[in-house]
This record gives structure tokens, sequence and C-alpha cells, in this order.
């Protein structure tokens, strides 16, 4: 029981027993309920997500790279190339041109231009810019789209060279992570010419030297204000701001750039004023590097010798034949002979040259124009190569013992229903081997492939260095068969070397980074044809000049060379050579379509053109040819009418000579002498077939007079 004194008083007579207390509302305990756990779940979720992320970034951290890989750093693939005279001429990469120059030597107004452009408080922070981010993350909020970024230029370097582009919060995290490690490694200083060496320009170029290169035609050390300041400006986005494809919006970008420098007192307002004054030229896009042509072809050589995987690694030093000076010329000719192409009705041409004493290509040059075509028609592009391929039909006689007043006939014959013509539909009778070749006339020349055979002639070739296929039927003694100029050139190469081959190259040496050779070209001098036989084909070739189808290509010493036109001058050739150089040309359509000229008139004139630059310093040689006594080509040989084809199921279609003929099997003529190259046992029979054959058609030449001077010797 409870005691009295415990119990609670009673109320007076009357009063009335006050109303019991109410139990609080339900919905006001579930509130309190809630908030008391969701208290609890925060606190526990919030240690579990700062556990998480600790452990997060403590993985990010150790997978990180070592920022100490910059101390030696180089773009990826970077290559050295030399010229012939051991000169640096460029680093190429599979990412492109890179020209790295030591900060001291870069102008200050550069270093500025590009602070002031992409991070303003370089010198203050320490690799993230805080005050930055917040104000990027204010501006891009207020306008509600992404008007500013805040990454640094340590960030930036970091992103260029150790991590991907993707936008995670993962990279954000590793590049601040990486800023901060670079900044602690090295100076403000070391950190800026590494990004200034290596940031992207547009074009295929790396760092500001290289980039003053391709828009100025000048180095770093050198660009004005204003010219840093458009470098500088479209750092962000360098190929749509490129000032070659947006001018407007390029200049406007440099007027910021100028405006920012200003404000942050990096140039005085008198600098200001004159760089927004000032016009800033541009040389015109060539390329990335000089002498592309070439340079493609040596990339591609480079890889033939060490092999894809190896040649992309870089770091390599390579060495070539490239005589710059002859590279250029070539360049110039070509671009400043378009003119004259174009009247022929060709749009482009191609030059090489040899030398065909060791094989060093000096001169490649694969078109008209780079920057509008980087198809290189000097090893790329396999033409028919028309009267050119006839010299190799003349050689494999002479290396039957024949003599160059040894007659052949020229009239009308079938060699199996296959009837060739000359290029004036006439007929001259008997001709000599010098004649029949001086002129370019066709008919003797089959009449000489079908008596030796055909293999011979292809044997010939291939001896010479021809590898690519050639049909073993008569129309290749008229060229009917592709080649590439290159291919083409390097044979002839065997005829100015008195009969010895040599394997044509654009590289004499390779070396690696540390400067050990890892590839040495050692030309092989291999005798591939008699001394006396090649000596009766450069007397012949020799008159092609002086009185045939390549008078225009006379040079005023004893030279060499060479005609070629395919049918509707699809494609015209000359092939010409001394004793010490062979420069091959080249010009057509890449279409193919027919143009209105020829070798001699189209061609030869390029050729002569080259090669009196090029032999200017050489000495005047002669070739070594045997005591031979022939008669000179007349000027108006007799000819008479070509008569009307038989009447026969395999007739020649009558038609133009500059369309395109019927062909029908031809038999093959029993050589006289064993065939050097392997045979097969049984030529598989051909089908009729229409192509374009070959045919030499002489047009009026180009009058170009000699100079005072030729042939001086040093």
């Amino acid at each position: 029981m409870i005691p009295p004194d415990r119990l609670p008083p009673k109320p007076p007579a009357g009063a009335r027993a006050p109303a019991p207390k109410k139990p609080p509302a339900l919905w006001k305990q579930k509130l309190r309920g809630l908030l008391l756990k969701g208290l609890i779940v925060s606190l526990l979720l919030g240690g579990a997500l700062s556990v998480g992320a600790g452990f997060a970034l403590l993985m990010v951290y150790r997978q990180l790279p070592d920022v100490t890989q910059l101390e030696n750093y180089t773009l990826p693939q970077a290559t050295e190339i030399y010229t012939e005279s051991g000169k640096l001429l460029t680093r190429i990469s599979s990412q492109g041109r890179y020209d790295p120059v030591p900060i001291n030597e870069l102008p200050k107004h550069v270093q500025d231009a590009v602070i002031s452009a992409e991070d303003r408080r370089f010198w203050q922070h320490e690799g993230v810019d805080f005050l930055g981010l917040m104000r990027a993350i204010y501006i891009n909020l207020r306008h509600r789209e992404a008007r500013m970024g805040a990454s640094t230029i340590t960030q930036q370097l970091i992103k260029n060279l150790f991590l991907s582009a993707e936008r995670t919060a993962e990279r954000k995290i590793a590049e601040a992570l990486l800023a901060f490690q670079l900044e602690n490694k090295y100076t403000k200083h070391q950190i800026l010419e590494m990004y200034l060496n290596l940031v992207f320009l547009g074009h295929n170029v790396y760092g500001v030297e290289a980039a003053s290169q391709v828009y100025f035609g000048k180095s770093a050390r050198q660009i004005t204000p204003a010219e840093a300041a458009l470098l500088a400006g479209i750092i962000r986005s360098p190929e749509y701001f490129s000032p070659y494809h947006r001018p407007d919006k390029a200049n406007a970008l440099k007027e910021i750039v100028l405006n920012q420098m200003a404000e942050d007192e990096r140039i005085t307002p008198e600098q200001h004023t004159e760089a927004l004054g000032q016009q800033i030229k541009l040389v015109g896009l060539r390329t990335s590097y000089p002498h592309p042509y070439f340079l493609d072809y040596v990339m591609v050589d480079l890889r033939e010798k060490l092999g894809d995987s190896a040649a992309r690694q870089g770091g390599w030093k390579v060495y070539t034949t490239m005589d710059p000076t002859l590279q250029r010329e070539g360049e110039r000719l070509l671009a400043a002979d378009l003119a004259r192409l174009k009247r022929s009705g060709a749009s482009q041409a191609a030059l090489v040259a040899i030398d065909p004493r060791n094989g060093h290509i000096r001169t490649l040059v694969g078109g008209v124009d780079y920057a509008q075509s980087q198809f290189n028609r000097a090893f790329q592009a396999q033409r028919q190569v028309g009267s050119t391929f006839k010299p190799f039909v003349y050689l494999a006689g002479f290396e039957k013992g024949m003599q160059l007043n040894d007659t052949l006939k020229d009239e009308a014959t079938s060699f199996g229903g296959y009837r060739p013509r000359n290029w004036d539909r006439r007929f001259r009778g008997e001709v000599t081997l010098m004649q029949a070749l001086t002129w370019s006339i066709n008919i003797p020349t089959v009449r000489l492939a079908h008596q030796l055979g055909i293999y011979n002639v292809i044997d010939t070739a291939n001896r010479a260095g021809v590898s690519s296929p050639i049909a073993a039927d008569l129309t290749s003694a008229l060229g009917s068969s592709e080649m590439n100029l290159l291919e083409l050139t390097g044979a002839y190469a065997s005829f100015a070397s008195g009969g010895l081959r040599v394997q044509p190259t654009a590289i004499v040496k390779i070396a690696d980074s540390a400067g050990n050779v890892v590839w040495e070209h050692t030309p092989p001098r291999e005798r591939a044809f008699d001394k006396n036989a090649v000596g009766l084909l450069n007397a012949a070739l020799k008159n092609v000049i002086n009185a045939g189808t390549g008078t225009g290509a006379q040079i005023g010493r004893p030279a060499a060379g060479k005609t070629g036109t395919t049918d509707q001058a699809y494609d015209t050739w000359f092939v010409g050579y001394v004793p010490q150089l062979v420069t091959g040309v080249w010009a057509g359509n890449d279409n193919p379509s027919p143009t209105k000229g020829g070798g001699g008139s189209t061609c030869a004139p390029l050729w002569r053109q080259f090669m009196l630059s090029a032999v200017r310093r050489l000495p005047v040689q002669d070739f070594d040819v045997p005591s031979i006594s022939v008669e000179e080509p007349s000027a108006s040989p007799e000819v008479s009418p070509t008569p009307e084809p038989e009447s026969s199921d395999n007739s020649l279609i009558e038609l133009d000579p500059d369309t395109l003929q019927t062909v029908d099997p031809v038999p093959e003529a029993t050589p006289a002498q064993p065939v050097p190259s392997p045979q097969p046992t049984e030529a598989p029979t051909p089908e009729p077939t229409a192509i374009r054959v070959p045919a030499e058609q002489p047009d009026a030449l180009m009058e170009l007079p000699l100079p005072e001077s030729v042939g001086e010797t040093e």
C-alpha cells in the first residue's frame, strides 16, 4: 500500500477533477524516429564514404606513373632525319613534327602569351589553381554552360603525357595528384619549358618552335608578341582555330590574348597597341616537315629495313641520301612548270634522280604540290611505261651479239594476229637498230622482241632492276606493262654505270638513340650486263637526244635517254642520264586521262632544266662505248603509206592510232640461246584482250636555249 502521506490531496468539495494529459501526436513520434535514424545512417554512410574515398584515393595514387620520366622525355616515335652531308634536317614521329627549344632561348613574350592564355596564376599555384577552379565553377553556373576551364599548365602537361582524354572523376583526381607531384619535383621554369615544347598546335606539329616554322616560316626565337599571342590563342582547339582554316577566329583569339597580357602587365601599353596593329603574314600551309615526298619514302624505306614495330618505336637517327639543293630544285621546277603541263593536258608530274655509282636517291618528288595531294607518284603510281621500255629489248639484242648497223624490217606484219603500228602509220623499210631506237619505231622493236623471245627481254629488264610483273606477250616490248618511276629510273642506272646494277636506296645508315649503327647500306655493284652491250645501247640512247625523239633534253654535254608516250599520251616519260646521275620524269593525270603532249615535248624539257642545275658541278664525262661506225639517221627517212590490213578473222579492227587495239595470242619464237631466267615449260595461252598499246608520238619541241657555260668542271 501507498503510505497516506504520499497520496495526492483530495480536491475541495464541489471542485472539478483535472482532465488527464493527452499523449503526443503520432506523426511527431514518427518524425523524431526518422530524424534519429537518418542521423545515425548519415553518420555511418559518411564514415563509409570517407573510408571508401580514402581507399579509392590510395588505389589511384598507387597506379600513378612516375613523373621523373619527364626528365628525358621526348615525343614518342621521334626519329631524327639527316641529309647526305650529315646535317640534321628534321624530326619525324608518328605523332608529328617536334622541335624542342630550351626555354632560355625563347623570348619572354612567348612564355607570357601562353601563361596569359592558359594559366594566368601559373607562378602562384602549386599545380592546381583552387581560386581559378572556384571562379570557373561560378562562371559556368551563371551562364549554365561550360564557358571556362580551370586546368593549369601543369595539369595540361600531365594529361597530355600520362593520362587519357576521358572525362571521369578518377582521371581528374589522378591529374591533380600528379600535378602536385610534378610541382614538387620540378621548377616552374622546367615545367613551362616542357609544356612549350610538347603542346599540340595543329597541323601535326608539337611545340612552339615547330608551330612557328609551319605558320610563320621562322623560329619561335624570332616571333613577335602578336605572333606569340596567335599561337597561344589557338592552343585550346588548334585544328579548328588554325589561321589557315579560320583566320578571322584565330585573329580574334590573338586580340583576346594580347588584351589579357596587357591586363596582366606582361606587355606595356605601347607593345599592346603595336601588337594589335600588326598584320601577321603566314607562309602558307605546306607540310609539317620539309621535303615531304622524299621523307615519306624514307619512312617507308625505314619500315622495310627495321620492321613496322621497331620503326614505330622511334628514336632512330636516319642518315639519308638526299641532296637538299637538288631536292629543292626538283620541287621548285615541278611547281613552276605546272602551267605548261596543264597546257599539255597534264595536271601532275614526278621526278627521281639517282647516283648510278652507288644507288643513292638524290632527289624524289612525287607531285607538283604536296599540300594538295600527298599521293607519291614517284613510287606509289604504277603506270604503263611506253617506249621507255624499248632499251631493254635492244640491250637483249646487243647481248646476243647484234650490232647497231644490223637491220630490221619496218613493214606491215602480224604476230599471231597482233599487228603493231608505228605512231605515224608509215613504214620505213630496212632500218638499222640505231635508227629504230633513235626514232622510237614500234614495228622493228616488236620484230626484235619476237626474234629474241619475250622471256629473254623480260629477263634483261629483271636483271636491270625491274621487279614489277611484265606480261609475257609482245605488247610488253612497247611498254604495255606497268612500273613506277623510281623502279624504272633505278633500272636505267645500270645503263649509266656501264652494266653494273645497284640497288636504289634513300638511307645510307640507321643508328639508335645511343649512336649504335643498326643498319648500313653497302652498294652491291653487281655486273648485270656485258660492258660492250651496254656501250652499244648508250651510243644509241645518246643519239635519241642528239637526233631523235629526245632532242628537247640536250644539255650541252654527253647524255643518253629515252622518251616514252603511251596511247593517247595517258602517260609521258623521259628517263636520261650522264655517267654520274640518272633522272626520270613522268607527267600525266591521276584519273588517268589523255594528254596532248608526248615524252619528248612534255617531260624532256623538264628533265633538261633539272639536269642543267644538277650537273653544274659535275665534271664532263662521256660513256665508255666501243668503237662503232654507224650511219647517222637521216632527217627525212623514206616512208611508205600503211596498206590496208588483210582480211582475216584475227585482223586488227581499224581504229585511230590512239584507241584500244585487240591483241590476239602471241606465239613465242624459240630463243637462239638458253634463257638465263627460268621459263615455264608451257606458257599459258592468253585470251584475246583489249588493252592500250603504247605508241610513241613525238610532238613539237619547246625552244629552250642552252646556257653559255654548260658542263663546267670544278
